[in-house]
């Protein structure tokens, strides 16, 4: 048997969504949906998505396909206008 311990890595992850100057934290993200953490009443619109992995930022350009509800956290993402 071995005594070599290995050290489980847990990345860091950040998701946000970045609509006309305001910033919404994201519990979930898909390619086609997320889910805000305080959702807000907005029109359909454009946004940029931003997942932060450890180190590492990736950003796109989504369309909010239904605008963004108060009364539900999820929001539909499709490609910018």
């Amino acid at each position: 048997m071995s005594n070599i311990r290995h050290k489980a890595h847990s990345p860091k992850i950040r998701v946000e969504l970045a609509v006309n100057g305001t910033v919404f934290d994201l519990a979930q993200v898909g390619p086609e949906r997320g889910y805000v953490r305080e959702p807000k009443d907005l029109p359909p619109c454009d946004g940029e998505l931003t997942v932060y992995v450890d180190d590492e930022t990736i950003r796109r350009r989504v369309r909010l396909l239904d605008g963004m509800s108060s009364e539900s956290r999820l929001v539909r993402f499709g490609d910018p206008v």
